[in-house]
């Protein structure tokens, strides 16, 4: 009898520590894991290159290393304050991206569960442009809840409004970490959605020091490098950074 206590114990412990990573190249296994959460159940989902893509080339996530490369080469001191009206001509020009799946659907039958879901981004922190992503997301449909209405505003990590957690670190796992910290009762089970493996591996992290069941999707839909025309992507950010706004590949190629 007492080894069975014991080795029930075990597998108890095993199924408190659960922790699965798996590879989502379409939302199929995410909402077939909808039906495996309910109300104690917190479900972040990344915005950029998950929710939402980018249409330019020069503007995916695979052209980073070449975007960098070019400020450097061409604009090496720009302040903070002189980048943010690029990103906001940016983030604020809707034909720069596109709803990168039937998200909206799937966001609303997991709240229809009564899942908790939120938005968990990373991006650039500043007073002006903080709130941008709230009604740019409501704009591709993409509804969320106050569901995490115990959070204050404002942290050190990350500013919380309406159902959307941005933050400025490097890595979400310690962010969330701090968010958990500030709820009145935590999370039975996370589940997280990011195009970033990385990112998915630090809140993996996170979920097995709190000892909370994980479930993460590194969503690879729009992985794939698309071809980036140099000369193109060189008068798109020379306009950006001149003109303060985004024209798009197609408005080159035309000319």
């Amino acid at each position: 009898m007492k080894q069975l206590i014991i080795i029930l114990g075990a597998f108890c412990a095993l199924v408190t520590l659960s922790a699965e990573i798996r590879v989502a190249p379409n939302l199929d296994s995410i909402y077939e894991e909808i039906p495996q959460c309910d109300s104690n159940t917190l479900f972040l989902i990344d915005v950029g290159g998950t929710l939402l893509i980018h249409k330019d080339p020069v503007l995916h996530t695979s052209h980073e290393k070449w975007k960098a490369k070019w400020f450097q080469e061409h604009y090496p001191h720009l302040t903070l304050e002189e980048k943010v009206p690029l990103i906001r001509a940016v983030e604020t020009d809707k034909k720069c991206w596109l709803l990168s799946d039937t998200w909206p659907n799937l966001i609303e039958k997991a709240q229809t569960h009564q899942i908790k879901v939120v938005a968990f981004t990373k991006c650039l922190i500043h007073p002006s442009i903080n709130n941008l992503r709230l009604d740019w997301l409501k704009s591709f449909g993409l509804d969320f809840h106050d569901d995490l209405h115990e959070l204050s505003h404002q942290n050190d990590l990350f500013i919380y409004t309406n159902g959307v957690i941005q933050t400025g670190q490097k890595l979400k796992g310690p962010v969330l970490k701090e968010v958990l910290s500030k709820l009145k009762k935590l999370p039975e089970k996370i589940v997280f959605v990011d195009d970033r493996i990385e990112q998915v591996n630090s809140v993996e992290e996170t979920c097995k020091e709190m000892n909370i069941p994980f479930v993460g999707f590194h969503y690879t839909a729009f992985e794939a490098s698309p071809y980036l025309d140099e000369s193109i992507a060189h008068k798109q950010l020379e306009t950006l950074v001149k003109e303060h706004k985004w024209l798009s590949q197609e408005d080159f190629s035309s000319n």
